[in-house]
């Protein structure tokens, strides 16, 4: 009989640790040509809430940093998949290619896993430089 409740804790402490799930994370972005679109991608599906939902721009904070072009507006979110996201902007001067464009969830309670874990709004493999757009 010991033996059996030693087996049945042992699977129940397996059973509960492959359901535990770390809070996503951006993994990579790549930008279009034209520097006017953003895609993002999470290390798994994300949703605006903790009930689901497509995220909005609301959920994310864009931030220009060097060169000569800024962000002018946030346009919008385009859902590729559950896991990757399209983030439309349009940019104020030309790019010259020394413009980095950061992005972050906009709060620690912005954008959550299917496990209700919000993403922190610090993260890593979230910025990138612009195209250089400039005439030569």
């Amino acid at each position: 009989m010991h033996l059996i409740f030693r087996l049945f804790f042992t699977i129940a402490a397996l059973l509960c640790a492959g359901f535990a799930h770390a809070a996503p994370t951006i993994t990579s972005t790549t930008i279009n040509g034209a520097n006017s679109e953003l895609t993002v991608t999470f290390s798994e599906a994300v949703f605006t809430t903790t009930v689901g939902g497509s995220l909005v721009p609301g959920d994310f904070t864009l931030s220009m940093a060097g060169g000569v072009a800024t962000i002018a507006s946030f346009d919008g979110v385009a859902k590729t998949s559950d896991t990757e996201w399209v983030l439309a902007f349009t940019t104020a001067g030309i790019a010259t290619g020394s413009e980095r464009i950061t992005v972050v969830p906009a709060s620690s309670s912005s954008i959550y896993d299917g496990a209700n874990n919000a993403a922190a709004a610090t993260q890593s493999n979230n910025n990138l430089l612009l195209n250089d757009n400039a005439l030569p």
